[in-house]
C-alpha cells in the first residue's frame, strides 16, 4: 500500500517537484535513463476499501490511508466487500493458503489483481486459478517484485547481451534471520519456506535461463528453528533445466540479525557475473580477457532496491491497459513446481521430475 501512495504523491519518483527529475534532461545528458525516472503524474490510485478479518489491522491500515487523504470503506469479510464496495483493482496480500478464496470471485468479477507470492499452496490450486483466469477479463499480476528490481533487470540485460556467453550455471546463497510473519511457520498456511521465501529466486532462475526446469534434488530440514513450526529452516536445492543449465540455491533462516545476504553468481563459457556481498549497486564481471563492473542506480527509499515501487507503477500501468505483467500465472506455477519439488525431494529423499505442465513426480 505504501508504494501506491509513493506513486500517487510524486510526479517523478520521490520528488515533490515536477521539475526535479525531468525526462528531457536524462535523455540529453545521461548514458542510461533509470526506469524509475518515468513520469507518473497521471497515476492517481485511491484506496477505496480494505478487507481484513482483524479489526485492529483494519483500523491501522485505514489510519495510514486517512493520512494520505483517502477514506476507505472497511470490511470484515470478502463477501461484504464484494457485495457493496466499488473498485476496479485489488491487491491480495493475505497468507497464501487463503488467496484462492479471494482470487476466484475477483476473477469472476473481472477485477485486475496484484497478488503476493506464493499465489496458492498446491499445484492443483494453481491449475484452478489458471483456468479461472482464462475465463476472466481480469489482469493478473504475480508479485515477483525482483523482476522489477533495477539490479536484477540490469543482470537480465547483461545476460541477453551474451556477456557471459552460453550460460551454464547459476547460484544463489541467501542467509537471513527467521521469518517475521507468524503464518510463515505453518506449511499449511504459507506453503513451506521454499515457496514463501524463495519462489522469488526460482522465478529469477527461470527468467534468466529461459528454459524449463526438469529435475530437482534437495537436502534440508530443521536445524535451529525446531519448536512450534513445521517448515524447514535451511535447504540446498539443485535444479536441472531442459537446456542443461544447472541452478543451485542455498537457504538459511537462522543467520544472525543484520547479517542478511542474497548473493548471485551466473557462469557461462565466456565469463561470470557476481553480485558483491551487501551491494545492490554494482555487478562484477570476470571474463577471459577483461574484468569490469557495472553500476546500477535504484530509488533508495523503496523496498527490495526499488523493486516494490517499480512493481506498483507497472501494475497500475497494467490496470490502465498500457503494459502487460512481467510474469504470468504459468510462470508462477513453474516457480512453485520447483519449490514443491524441492520440499518433496527433502521429505522423501528422492529426485523429483517436473513435467511439461509443471507438475511433479518421482524421477
Amino acid at each position: 500500500m505504501k508504494e501506491s501512495y509513493d506513486v500517487r504523491d510524486a510526479n517523478y519518483l520521490y520528488s515533490d517537484r515536477s521539475d526535479e527529475y525531468p525526462d528531457r534532461l536524462y535523455d540529453q545528458y545521461a548514458n542510461r535513463v533509470p526506469s524509475w525516472v518515468d513520469d507518473v503524474s497521471d497515476l492517481q490510485p485511491e484506496i477505496a476499501a480494505i478487507m481484513d478479518p482483524s479489526e485492529e489491522e483494519r483500523r491501522k491500515t485505514s489510519e495510514i490511508c486517512e493520512r494520505h487523504g483517502d477514506e476507505p470503506e472497511l470490511f470484515q469479510t470478502l463477501d461484504e466487500l464484494l457485495a457493496t464496495a466499488e473498485f476496479n483493482a485489488a491487491i491480495v496480500a493475505s497468507p497464501p493458503a487463503v488467496h484462492k478464496e479471494a482470487l476466484l470471485p475477483l476473477m469472476d468479477g473481472d477485477i485486475d489483481i496484484l497478488c503476493e507470492k506464493g499465489i496458492v499452496t498446491t499445484l492443483a490450486d494453481y491449475d484452478e486459478i489458471i483456468e479461472a483466469h482464462e475465463r476472466s477479463d481480469s489482469t493478473f499480476y504475480s508479485g515477483f517484485n525482483l523482476r522489477s528490481s533495477p539490479y536484477f533487470m540490469r543482470i537480465k540485460e547483461l545476460l541477453s547481451d551474451d556477456i557471459v556467453g552460453d550460460l551454464g550455471m547459476i547460484s544463489c546463497q541467501e542467509a537471513r534471520g527467521p521469518f517475521f510473519a507468524r503464518y510463515a511457520y505453518s506449511r499449511e498456511m504459507g506453503g513451506g519456506a521454499l515457496l514463501d521465501k524463495n519462489s522469488h529466486d526460482f522465478d529469477v532462475f527461470n527468467w534468466f535461463v529461459e528454459s524449463d526446469p526438469v529435475h530437482v534434488f534437495a537436502y534440508g530440514g530443521q536445524h535451529a528453528l525446531k519448536e512450534n513450526n513445521n517448515v524447514k529452516d535451511h535447504a540446498s536445492v539443485v535444479i536441472e533445466y531442459a537446456d542443461n543449465t544447472v541452478a543451485t540455491l542455498e537457504l538459511c533462516l537462522f543467520a544472525p540479525f543484520g547479517e542478511r545476504t542474497r548473493l548471485y553468481e551466473l557462469r557461462g563459457d565466456e565469463g561470470l557475473l557476481r553480485t558483491p556481498e551487501g551491494d545492490q549497486e554494482n555487478i562484477r564481471f570476470f571474463g577471459k580477457m577483461k574484468r569490469d563492473e557495472y553500476s546500477v542506480r535504484s530509488p533508495k527509499s523503496s523496498g527490495h532496491g526499488g523493486a516494490d515501487y517499480i512493481q506498483m507503477k507497472r501494475f497500475l500501468r497494467c490496470v490502465q491497459g498500457e503494459e502487460e505483467p512481467p510474469a504470468t500465472l504459468m510462470d508462477a506455477k513453474k516457480s512453485a513446481a520447483i519449490a514443491f519439488g524441492a520440499e518433496k525431494s527433502i521429505d522423501d529423499g528422492i529426485e523429483v521430475q517436473i513435467t511439461d505442465d509443471y507438475n511433479i513426480e518421482e524421477a
